[in-house]
């Protein structure tokens, strides 16, 4: 997790809605007790409420973030590339390739490649 997508489910978790959280299981219909402790600092209700209310306050978040970045395949694609130049191979296809998906990736993430 990015500091990013930390300080973004931070903001999450105080924008969530009462009926949210009922709708989720996370707060029976009707508890005003639950939902008053839950605005007076969900990061401290967040930390002591039950397991199966923790994952589903933790879904909630997660269904609100940006997707992430997927960087895995475009650096493994750059990493075989690369050795498999090391050992004489020289593919202008391979190269254009592994370059693209470098760049949509940096473009994707926010960068210019």
């Amino acid at each position: 997790m990015t500091p990013h997508r930390f300080h973004n489910g931070l903001r999450i978790l105080l924008n969530l809605d009462r009926i949210e959280l009922v709708d989720a299981g996370v707060l029976r219909r009707g508890d005003h007790a639950a939902w008053e402790t839950f605005c007076g600092d969900p990061y401290r209700f967040f930390i002591r409420v039950d397991d199966a209310k923790r994952e589903a306050l933790w879904k909630l978040i997660e269904a609100r973030q940006p997707p992430a970045v997927n960087l895995i395949t475009p650096l493994q694609a750059a990493y075989h590339a690369l050795r498999s130049y090391q050992y004489g191979n020289g593919s202008p296809d391979l190269a254009i390739a592994t370059a693209d998906a470098c760049a949509a990736a940096l473009t994707e993430a926010g960068a210019t490649p």
